[in-house]
C-alpha cells in the first residue's frame, strides 16, 4: 500500500492515467528533493495497479 501524502497520490494517479491514454503530461514541482517523493508514488503504483 502507498502511504505518502493524498496530494501526492493523486499526482502520480493523474500522471499514470494520462500516460495509459497516451496525452502528455507535463510535470512541474519545485526543485531539490520535491519530485522523488513522487517519482516513489509512481513505482508504488506501478507495482500495486500494473
Amino acid at each position: 500500500m502507498c502511504l505518502l501524502c493524498g496530494q501526492l497520490t493523486e499526482t502520480a494517479k493523474i500522471i499514470k492515467q494520462k500516460q495509459s491514454q497516451e496525452v502528455p503530461c507535463i510535470f512541474g514541482s519545485a526543485t531539490q528533493s520535491t519530485p522523488v517523493q513522487v517519482y516513489k508514488e509512481l513505482v508504488c503504483l506501478d507495482k500495486e495497479e500494473g
